[in-house]
């Protein structure tokens, strides 16, 4: 566990991710930054190096953000892709047993009412 004294301009999860932090378990107590996953000699290291190079290491560690959104975003995205898909399969095989007993078919978006019935 390795503790450092931050200033206010600091951007304490990019200076932790310089550290090589996982950034699960940071705190901050008055102006002092806690990272439990690096020794103190590698944080105070990238202290330094942080100081020197705020501007660049900030721009990047946003970057890196930024991307980590897209990626979970593009994730849900496709999540909610195959659901969709699921529930058009499923609609057409019911409708494949609603015709055996001649009941009319299902739609899709009475499919969707109905799970949003459901849900609330």
């Amino acid at each position: 566990m390795a503790k450092i004294t931050v200033q206010v301009s600091h951007n304490l999860r990019a200076l932790a991710d310089h550290a090589g932090s996982n950034l699960e378990e940071l705190s901050l107590t008055g102006d002092e930054l806690e990272v439990p996953d690096v020794s103190q000699a590698v944080l105070d290291a990238a202290l330094i190096t942080y100081a020197a190079n705020q501007a660049t290491i900030d721009a990047s560690f946003t970057q890196v953000e930024v991307d980590a959104e897209l990626d979970k975003a593009r994730d849900e995205l496709d999540t909610q892709k195959i659901l969709k898909a699921f529930a058009e399969i499923v609609v057409e095989e019911f409708n494949i047993l609603r015709a055996i007993e001649g009941l009319p078919d299902r739609t899709f978006a009475q499919l969707r009412t109905a799970i949003r019935n459901k849900i609330t």
